[in-house]
């Protein structure tokens, strides 16, 4: 039986494969390393990856069938396939965070604010126009990064982005474009998972809740988003503003950590991370960013014996989906 990742072979898979064409031949064609993949962050080995597909496919057409305009039934079930998109999906983040940094030099400013997503899209298998392509959130800005080895990124997304994140990140500015929102306002935009998968809430309650090197993988997968961000010369202050917009069951186990950190007599529950930084000779140095933001009760609907008080960073409405007030109340 294939055996979870540790730490940090995850973030090899998730991240610096991606960057380095070389170790992407040989590592993303393992099948040791793709069994593991799936096995740390879906709990299957690739040969039951369809069987997901399938189950991920029931969930989004009764989403259609509600009206969700972001509901997404796909047709993808082989690992090689999901990759590809991954590629595009890793070559536009990086884009956008290259802009970001050049932003916050010209400026000479530090990222005060972060944006927590999580939604991993895949292809659509509906017969129009988005035939076989990827609902991504910075999808519209690819026009202009730079073309893939291959081909652009953009032959695999959508023109552009739809569905209650899109809506929700606009109306921030009147700005057009996503991408430009996040980065004149100066909004690390953080994706817990860049790859391409078929999410469904059991995953979440079960499998990301589990513990990977001694914390759940929720966290693990935050934590490893902003070593990459800092990696890509993003500095962020020490107490930025946080506004988390994950499904429930994601966002109620990072907030459970947090505030375990709390009860532990931490006063100021933070990450700690370990990040390799390039100079004269790379060194390992250790970034800790302050979280109580993350915490922040709005008192106002604060009630006893709640499960999890209504936090002010959370921007996910009683829908499950993210409500374009709450995060404007927040940025």
């Amino acid at each position: 039986m294939t055996e979870k990742m540790t730490e940090e072979e995850l973030y090899k898979a998730l991240y610096t494969v991606l960057d380095n064409d070389k170790e992407n031949k040989v590592s993303l064609e393992n099948y040791d390393i793709r069994n593991k993949t799936l096995k740390t962050l879906l709990g299957v080995e690739e040969d039951q990856l369809s069987d997901r597909i399938k189950e991920y496919n029931k969930i989004q057409k009764a989403r259609e069938e509600l009206g969700n305009e972001d509901a997404n039934i796909t047709g993808t079930g082989k690992f090689k396939d999901i990759v590809e998109y991954w590629k595009a999906i890793h070559h536009l983040y990086v884009c956008y965070l290259d802009k970001l940094k050049k932003s916050l030099k010209e400026e000479n400013k530090t990222i005060n604010k972060i944006l927590i997503y999580e939604a991993p899209p895949m292809p659509s298998k509906k017969k129009d126009e988005n035939f076989g392509k990827i609902n991504y959130i910075l999808a519209e800005s690819c026009r202009n990064c730079k073309p893939l080895k291959d081909g652009k990124p953009c032959d695999l997304l959508t023109n552009e982005p739809k569905g209650a994140y899109s809506t929700t990140i606009k109306n921030l500015s009147k700005q057009s474009k996503i991408q430009d929102i996040l980065v004149n306002q100066g909004i690390l935009f953080i994706d817990l998972c860049p790859l391409p998968l078929p999410m469904t809430t059991d995953i979440r309650k079960g499998k990301w809740i589990e513990k990977l090197d001694g914390k759940p993988l929720t966290v693990v997968l935050l934590e490893l988003a902003l070593r990459f961000a800092l990696e890509k010369g993003i500095n962020i202050s020490e107490k930025p503003i946080i506004a988390m917009g994950t499904p429930a069951a994601t966002s109620q186990s990072i907030y459970l950590y947090f505030e375990k950190m709390i009860n532990d007599e931490c006063p100021n529950p933070c990450i700690s991370i370990k990040v390799m930084v390039e100079g004269d000779k790379v060194e390992e140095q250790v970034r800790n960013i302050d979280f109580s933001t993350l915490l922040n009760i709005n008192r106002k609907y604060d009630s006893k014996n709640q499960i999890l008080p209504l936090y002010q960073s959370n921007i996910i409405s009683g829908s499950n989906t993210p409500n374009p007030a709450l995060l404007k109340r927040i940025f």
